[in-house]
């Protein structure tokens, strides 16, 4: 019962973890059926599937499907004979992992007409909104129906209250340069998983000039993506945010975003 509480505040808090199970255990096994492990991407541990050198191997295998994000069953033989692990206890032990990750969260930064749009498109694929906007007459409950949160006022304030994860997505389509710089400036050095700003190949050049002349490195430029989204030409709001979300959804698969066509 610890083990499932603890699984429920780490989703609470947005922490990626793997619960390993032990699902089938024979002879001088020591996990049992029904063991539980957590083990999340900060190296804590709760709980147990017995210990020892089968437990080492199962924490390997976890570290590994945080690259995967698959779950998966483990067998092991726990003899110490070539076909085993090394163990004198005997037995075996079927173990599965179960990647539990973050819910992609979309940051938006922005509520005009592009912004809109992006949020409706987002809501469809369950993707989280948060919604930051200082014009409050525009960002409304009534507006934004689907969005999880709308925080209003200036972007450097609303963003203090935003915990930027390696899961989360941003995306700044405010009402003007001015904005946009603000709201680049507090995001750059997060762990934000894309940063992308609407604006010209021209518009991007300004903007690299002012975050280098405020100090910020080449490296954490490099993760800026302006001109945002896929290049589907378009031209209409909706194309727009439709081109906007596939390249985070690309980026989020690690998808390519060219044709399938060969």
């Amino acid at each position: 019962m610890i083990i499932m509480e603890k699984l429920l505040e780490l989703i609470k808090m947005r922490k990626a973890f793997v619960m390993a199970t032990v699902i089938e255990a024979k002879g001088s096994s020591p996990g049992k059926t029904g063991f539980k492990l957590i083990y999340t991407k900060e190296n804590e541990l709760y709980g147990t599937v017995g210990g020892g050198l089968v437990e080492a191997k199962v924490l390997e295998e976890a570290q590994k499907a945080f690259m995967t994000k698959e779950s998966t069953t483990l067998e092991y033989n726990l003899s110490p004979g070539e076909k085993g692990i090394g163990m004198q206890c005997g037995g075996s032990m079927k173990v599965f992992l179960e990647v539990f990750l973050p819910k992609t969260r979309l940051l938006l930064c922005g509520g005009g007409h592009v912004g809109f749009e992006i949020a409706k498109i987002a809501s469809l694929l369950k993707i989280e909104v948060i919604l930051l906007e200082e014009r409050g007459h525009i960002a409304t409950e009534e507006r934004f129906p689907e969005v999880k949160r709308i925080v209003k006022g200036s972007y450097k304030e609303a963003l203090q209250e935003i915990e930027i994860d390696d899961y989360t997505y941003v995306v700044i389509v405010t009402k003007g340069h001015a904005t946009d710089q603000i709201v680049l400036e507090n995001v750059i050095s997060s762990q934000a998983a894309y940063i992308g700003l609407m604006g010209s190949q021209r518009k991007k050049e300004e903007m690299m000039k002012y975050m280098r002349n405020q100090g910020f490195s080449e490296d954490l430029l490099q993760k800026i993506h302006c001109p945002i989204g896929l290049d589907i030409k378009a031209d209409t709001p909706e194309e727009i945010a439709l081109a906007i979300i596939a390249e985070v959804i690309a980026i989020k698969n690690k998808g390519n975003g060219g044709f399938l066509r060969r």
